[in-house]
C-alpha cells in the first residue's frame, strides 16, 4: 500500500501478507443453466495491524489486516445463456471481535455486484461489473502514541457507501505449455462515492492475476 501527501511531498509503504480466509461453498440450486450457491468462510487475524514506519504508527488503512476473527457469509448467483455468463453476489463481513490487539476493530461491510461476460474467441471473454459497498466506521482506535492531525488517523473518516464499474478481459488457455492457466486482467473505476467524515476519494483500480487449475 502506498500513501502520499501532496504540498509538503511525503510516501508512506506498507506491504506483507495479510488474513488468512477459511471458507466453503454449499450449491443449493442447479437447473437451467441457472446455479445458485451459499458462501461462509472465517477470516483468520494473522495480518499485522500495528505497522509502523521510521518508528511511527502507519494509518488505520495502511495496516495489512483487520486484526480481529471476522466472518463473512454471502450468496452467489450464476447463470449462462448462449456465450454471455452473468451473475450476482452479496457478501457480509462481520467483525467478531470488539477490538484488535492494536485496541481498534475495523466497521462491518456490506458488499455487492453482478456482472455480465461474452465469449468473444475460444478462450477469450470480455466483461462488465457494477458493485455497491457499505461499510461502517472504525471503532476504538490504537493503543499506542500514534498522529492525532492527519485525516487518515481519525476513525470517522473511513467507510462509506461506494458505487464503482468494472471492465474487464479473461483469457483461458485451452492447449500449449500453459493449458489450465487463466490470465485476467480488470480496471474499477468509482461511479458514485459518499465515504464517511472527510474520507479519502477512491481512484481507479486495475487488477491482474494468473490463476491455475489442475
Amino acid at each position: 500500500m502506498d500513501m502520499q501527501h501532496h504540498g509538503d511531498k511525503m510516501n508512506h509503504r506498507s506491504s506483507g501478507i495479510g488474513d488468512i480466509s477459511i471458507g466453503g461453498l454449499y450449491k443449493f440450486y442447479d437447473e437451467k443453466n441457472q446455479r445458485a450457491h451459499l458462501n461462509l468462510s472465517v477470516v483468520l487475524p494473522t495480518a499485522g495491524v500495528e505497522e509502523s514506519e521510521h518508528g511511527m504508527l502507519l494509518p488505520y488503512g495502511m495496516q495489512l489486516g483487520s486484526g480481529t476473527w471476522d466472518l463473512r457469509p454471502g450468496i452467489t448467483w450464476l447463470g449462462q445463456s448462449g456465450s454471455f455468463s452473468y451473475g450476482a453476489q452479496v457478501m457480509a463481513t462481520i467483525r467478531l471481535e470488539d477490538e484488535n490487539d492494536a485496541g481498534y476493530a475495523l466497521g462491518d461491510r456490506l458488499d455487492s455486484t453482478a456482472w455480465l461476460a461474452q465469449q468473444l474467441t475460444n478462450g477469450l471473454s470480455a466483461s462488465v461489473r457494477l458493485s455497491y459497498t457499505k461499510s461502517d466506521p472504525i471503532e476504538g482506535h490504537f493503543h499506542n502514541a500514534h498522529n492525532h492531525n492527519s485525516p487518515t488517523f481519525l476513525k470517522a473518516n473511513y467507510g462509506g457507501d461506494f458505487v464503482e464499474g468494472g471492465i474487464g478481459l479473461n483469457w483461458q488457455f485451452k492447449k500449449g505449455a500453459f493449458k489450465g492457466h487463466r490470465l485476467a486482467i480488470e480496471g474499477i473505476f468509482p461511479l458514485d462515492q459518499d465515504p464517511n467524515g472527510i474520507g479519502m476519494d477512491r481512484d481507479y483500480t486495475v487488477i491482474a492475476g494468473w490463476q491455475f487449475a489442475f
